[in-house]
């Protein structure tokens, strides 16, 4: 949710004040750019959901190579049928369709991995609060760039801009939940994956300094282990990963 916070915003506003952002900094010679740039953009969304990590805590690495495979293919087929058929606008748009037909592949398998249902595997009640917040939050923007996207160079009218964008966001976005109080959609990272009021069992930060890499994945899988007894490449990835920690740290 952390990072849903920060790229949901931000891909609204650079979506909405495309038409200030593209001429603010690269003069209106660029002005063609800008569908481009706001297709271009969603593709920030992607970084929200770090499949990636929960697919190496689970031990489906042979998946993961499977899958960068067929990426490569159906990114390049789509590209450049999209670039034929449509210019640079198809070819931006058939990578970011192929994206997202990949990390939602990559995301039923995950969740059919861990045993949960659609309804469990992410937060969708907070994303849908930051979609509407973000959405509103566009507004003034919209607003702002239709008067301001005539002037010669709308660098001021950009930051104008943003700063409207991040006055009403904080106006309309959820409140921050009280840190005494601690529920269970706030008590873990992946705040979607549980519904449950038992308590987070890790002290914050659950995270040692070091290493860095055993450290992430081992609290990755101790979390899925906790929260998906049932999953066995789980309990597998937790007894493999706390051998490795151990024999590194030796």
């Amino acid at each position: 949710m952390r990072l849903a916070g920060l790229l949901l915003p931000f891909t609204a506003l650079m979506i909405a004040a495309g038409s200030l952002f593209i001429p603010g900094l690269f003069t209106h010679l660029y002005d063609a750019s800008i569908p481009i740039f706001r297709v271009a953009v969603l593709s920030a969304l992607f970084a929200a959901l770090p499949l990636e990590a929960v697919l190496r805590a689970t031990g489906l690495t042979r998946y993961m190579f499977n899958v960068f495979f067929w990426r490569l293919l159906v990114t390049a087929a789509f590209v450049f049928t999209g670039l034929h058929f449509f210019g640079m606008m198809g070819a931006i748009s058939g990578h970011v369709v192929a994206e997202a037909m990949v990390r939602s592949a990559m995301l039923d398998r995950i969740r059919r991995e861990l045993g949960a249902t659609w309804r469990e595997i992410l937060p969708w009640g907070e994303l849908g609060n930051l979609l509407v917040a973000s959405v509103i939050s566009c507004a003034p923007v919209v607003a702002i760039a239709r008067y301001s996207q005539a002037s010669a160079r709308p660098l001021f009218a950009l930051f104008v801009a943003g700063a409207a964008y991040g006055v009403v966001y904080l106006s309309f976005s959820p409140s921050a939940p009280d840190p005494g109080r601690r529920s269970s959609a706030s008590s873990a990272p992946c705040s979607g994956l549980t519904r449950s009021r038992q308590p987070w069992p890790f002290p914050r930060p659950f995270l040692p300094a070091r290493p860095e890499g055993l450290a992430a994945e081992r609290a990755v899988t101790s979390f899925l282990a906790w929260r998906f007894p049932q999953a066995s490449r789980v309990r597998a990835a937790t007894s493999r990963t706390s051998a490795a920690s151990t024999a590194r740290l030796a």
